[in-house]
C-alpha cells in the first residue's frame, strides 16, 4: 500500500515481480489501486492494472479506485481505469457515481473524461452520468 500511496513505482514493480499480494485492503480499507488513483500516481496504477488487481474493489464507503481518482481530479488515472474495464457507473454507499464526485470537487477536466467514457452507457438507473446532474 505504502509504495503505491507514495508513488514508488520501482518498489511496486519489484513487489509485483516477487508475487506480493497487491489486492489487499489496508487499515483505511483502501487498496493500493485506490491510493495510487487518489494521489494521481499513474505509473503505479499502471503497474497494478497490468498485474490484474480488482479495479472495482470497494472500501467501507463503497468507493472504488475510479471514484478515488475522480475525487482527486486525476483524469489520466480515470482514463487508464476506463480503458481497463473499471466500472465508472458504480455508485458509492451514498448513491454517487465518480463523475458527480469530480463535479462536486471542481475537477471539470476529470468530470469531462467521465462524461465521455460514460456517454455510451446512458441512461443509468434513473440517473444520467452527466445530464442528470446539470444544475446541481
Amino acid at each position: 500500500m505504502t509504495t503505491a500511496a507514495r508513488g514508488h513505482k520501482a518498489c511496486l514493480s519489484l513487489l509485483a515481480q516477487r508475487g506480493a499480494e497487491l489486492d489487499m485492503f489496508d487499515h483505511l480499507d483502501w487498496t493500493a489501486a485506490m491510493h495510487a488513483a487518489f494521489r494521481g500516481h499513474y505509473d503505479c496504477l499502471k503497474v497494478l492494472v497490468d498485474c490484474g488487481v480488482d479495479l472495482d474493489a470497494q472500501d467501507f464507503l463503497g468507493t472504488t479506485a475510479a471514484i478515488r481518482a475522480a475525487i482527486g481530479g486525476h483524469e489520466a488515472c480515470v482514463r487508464l481505469l476506463a480503458e481497463h474495464g473499471a466500472n465508472l457507473r458504480h455508485k458509492d454507499h451514498m448513491g454517487i457515481i465518480a463523475e458527480v464526485h469530480a463535479i462536486r470537487k471542481g475537477h471539470s477536466p476529470c468530470a469531462q473524461v467521465l462524461k465521455e467514457k460514460c456517454a455510451p452507457l446512458l441512461p443509468l438507473e434513473g440517473h444520467l452520468c452527466y445530464e442528470g446532474q446539470k444544475g446541481r
